[in-house]
């Protein structure tokens, strides 16, 4: 449901505190609660769409409404409910278009956002991540591995196999590869938490013989053994032409029988 005029109306005073990018769009004079996220900025926002939106949500605000305090909702985890996650949550809760990351690094917000809606139990922004996942991916715009570590975090099987399908937009994790396109900080990331990581340049992204610990270990048992019994099938028996394609199909298969 697209957001109203009156829902979209700004009351700001110096008096209430900072307004930025993140918030600005939520200080409706019609809001009937405030939610303060971890780095203390205030968004003015509706209860009917934030129960509407989070099963947790609906529950806090049944049970504050039994007083006649006035609703705040504070939130204080530093890593997951900062004022640009909370913005884009209400982002997918008020209908509004969600921005592309502009490259690798800027996906941490969007992961994050995950977090945020997996610990709230926010159904549908759960559905909508998945499927503006999928699109990123399916269209070459994002890494491939990525996005398979958060369907694995989200238990989207279609996700998952959209993700290693598109594999051949990424082919190669050179030297090179990771020095360009934002990746370079992300590599740097991994090199140091795994001294190993480099044996994986040269491997294809979703190769999890090329992944560094960090990245391997954050799929659950499930998905590492799918991925891998399709990579022992139409991969390392196929190179230097793996057919991804088919990995995906096998992925998919493998991780919807077993649960």
């Amino acid at each position: 449901m697209a957001p109203n005029k009156e829902e979209t109306k700004v009351a700001i005073s110096a008096e209430e505190g900072i307004i930025n990018e993140w918030n600005k769009k939520y200080q409706s004079e019609e809001a009937d609660m405030t939610i303060k996220s971890s780095d203390n900025l205030i968004f003015r926002v509706h209860s009917y769409r934030m129960m509407a939106a989070s099963k947790v949500f609906r529950d806090m605000i049944q049970i504050g409404s039994k007083t006649d305090q006035a609703q705040e909702i504070p939130l204080t985890d530093q890593d997951i409910e900062t004022s640009t996650v909370v913005s884009l949550f209400l982002d997918i809760t008020y209908a509004f278009d969600m921005p592309e990351p502009k490259d690798c690094n800027d996906f941490d917000k969007d992961s994050n956002l995950v977090t945020f809606s997996i610990k709230y139990e926010a159904q549908p922004a759960i559905q909508y991540l998945g499927k503006l996942f999928y699109s990123w991916v399916s269209s070459g715009k994002f890494r491939s591995d990525l996005v398979l570590v958060e369907a694995c975090r989200l238990d989207d099987p279609s996700l998952g196999g959209a993700a290693i399908a598109a594999v051949g937009h990424y082919p190669h994790m050179t030297q090179d590869s990771a020095n360009s396109g934002g990746m370079l900080q992300l590599q740097k990331k991994a090199d140091e938490a795994d001294p190993l990581a480099k044996d994986g340049y040269n491997c294809d992204v979703m190769d999890p013989l090329g992944m560094s610990l960090s990245r391997f270990q954050s799929l659950s048992d499930r998905y590492k053994l799918a991925l891998l019994r399709g990579c022992q099938s139409y991969v390392y028996t196929r190179k230097p032409q793996p057919d991804w394609k088919s990995a995906s199909q096998s992925f998919e298969k493998y991780v919807r029988k077993v649960k």
